[in-house]
């Protein structure tokens, strides 16, 4: 039985993953969890918001806290005009933000 062969509730977004794994692999990774509870199988992608803050986090934790080199490779890696408008202290308030939802577990 392969994947493209059955056909599942489109409120899944299965396809989003599909478009990217062959059909063996989504069927090996839905048989890995399909006798897990709902919380074990779902799997949310990130925003972009949230995009910004993880790699501001990862950063800063690699340049050892030193925000503006933070800054530097940020306006190195542009993608968008609009995330021009980052700034030094915006920075800050994101990389901690990210700390501490690290440290409550989200």
């Amino acid at each position: 039985m392969r994947y493209n062969d059955l056909i599942f509730p489109k409120a899944m977004n299965l396809h989003i993953l599909s478009e990217i794994l062959d059909d063996d692999q989504m069927m090996a990774l839905i048989r890995k969890f399909e006798g897990e509870g709902r919380r074990e199988r779902r799997i949310i992608l990130p925003s972009r918001k949230l995009m910004r803050k993880c790699i501001i986090y990862f950063l800063a934790t690699k340049h050892e806290g030193d925000f503006e080199k933070v800054l530097e490779e940020l306006k190195e890696n542009l993608e968008s005009p609009d995330e021009a408008g980052l700034r030094k202290d915006k920075i800050i308030e994101l990389y901690e933000t990210r700390k501490r939802e690290i440290e409550d577990g989200k």
